[in-house]
């Protein structure tokens, strides 16, 4: 857990200068949600990127980190709720079992 929430807060960082974060215990699940006012993104273009292999990517970002962390998240039985709007910034939403 300790490195998906890195990998995500390093974004929110990187591009935003307001972060939030908030942690709830939701009926069998936990959510942690990380909130930032940078710039929105495509969700559905990240979406479409993450599932193209890393070594037939354009040049540019690799989404290791989000790779990585799309990843662990499986692993462990999560999952991750993105959503991004112009003027507003991104919400990740991780959600564990219990």
């Amino acid at each position: 857990m300790e490195v998906i929430l890195e990998n995500l807060l390093s974004n929110a960082m990187k591009y935003g200068d307001h972060i939030h974060v908030n942690v709830a215990d939701n009926a069998g699940t936990v959510q942690v949600a990380i909130l930032d006012n940078g710039e929105e993104f495509d969700v559905d273009e990240l979406r479409q990127l993450l599932r193209v292999p890393r070594d037939r990517r354009e040049l540019g970002s690799t989404q290791l980190g989000l790779g990585v962390t799309l990843h662990l998240l499986e692993k462990c039985g999560g999952r991750l709720l993105v959503s991004s709007q112009p003027g507003i910034g991104s919400n990740f939403t991780l959600e564990f079992p219990k």
